[in-house]
């Protein structure tokens, strides 16, 4: 399988997700959080990431958020966690 085409099944969630609504941490590797309704995060962690953390920040239905995310913690809300693989 060519990279261009696990592009494609990464962005069109063709490896899995994962659901997570309320509160905890969700860990895995994933490529995109999507959120279904206003939310809070509690702490995200995006491999490469530079600058401040993603604490205590409220974003809205329909915000998502693209990188090669390992964890999320959610305050309050729901998120669509699409799976990634290389």
């Amino acid at each position: 399988m060519g990279a261009e085409h696990q592009q494609l099944v990464n962005e069109f969630g063709l490896n899995g997700l994962t659901f997570a609504s309320g509160t905890g941490t969700t860990s895995g590797t994933f490529y995109c959080a999507s959120f279904t309704e206003a939310s809070v995060i509690g702490a995200v962690t995006i491999t490469g990431a530079d600058g401040d953390t993603m604490s205590g920040i409220s974003v809205p239905a329909g915000f998502s958020i693209y990188g090669v995310i390992t964890s999320i913690t959610l305050t309050s809300g729901k998120v669509i966690l699409y799976k990634y693989r290389a």
